[in-house]
């Protein structure tokens, strides 16, 4: 069966992709050119690309245990979900597979980790950090909190100061 994916108005079986490039529409304008397999070519805006991209290509199980974990840095709340699998996209990047479904952890100002079946905790995004335990993560993520809350207080204080 194949899978399609919506152009605008252009309905595409995904298995007719020969290929894509991205080239510079304008200044701040992205788009792709498209190669379907009839010969034809289709002009598609980054954003309905980027749906496509995201897509699995392969699932592979994950490890019976590995979680992704979303500390909210407002409340210090933890937030957990159990990865059933990891998703291979087209794009080439790994996604953590939920019972939620696929999630693309793209809010990279969120403090995502992925915690392995053995209790280590590595960040998703940033400078791929590794911490011994999900506890250890936690504390460093207040200090880091507390660090940005005094900083945005003392720029708050300097700006009233100045007035």
């Amino acid at each position: 069966m194949d899978s399609f994916h919506s152009f605008g108005m252009t309905e595409v079986a995904t298995n007719a992709i020969v290929s894509m490039r991205k080239f510079k529409r304008g200044e701040r304008d992205w788009a792709y050119k498209i190669a379907l397999s009839n010969g034809a070519d289709l002009t598609a805006d980054s954003s309905d690309v980027s749906i496509l991209l995201e897509r699995p290509t392969q699932l592979i199980p994950a490890a019976s245990g590995t979680s992704i974990c979303h500390f909210n840095d407002e409340d210090s709340t933890v937030y957990r979900a159990q990865v059933i699998a990891w998703a291979l996209c087209a794009d080439g990047e790994v996604r953590p597979v939920t019972p939620a479904g696929v999630n693309d952890c793209e809010d990279r100002a969120a403090s995502i980790v992925v915690e392995l079946p053995d209790g280590t905790c590595h960040e998703r995004w940033f400078d791929g950090s590794s911490y011994p335990s999900l506890e250890a993560y936690i504390e460093n993520r207040k200090a880091w909190a507390a660090k940005c809350a005094a900083e945005k207080l003392a720029r708050e204080a300097g700006t009233e100061a100045g007035q």
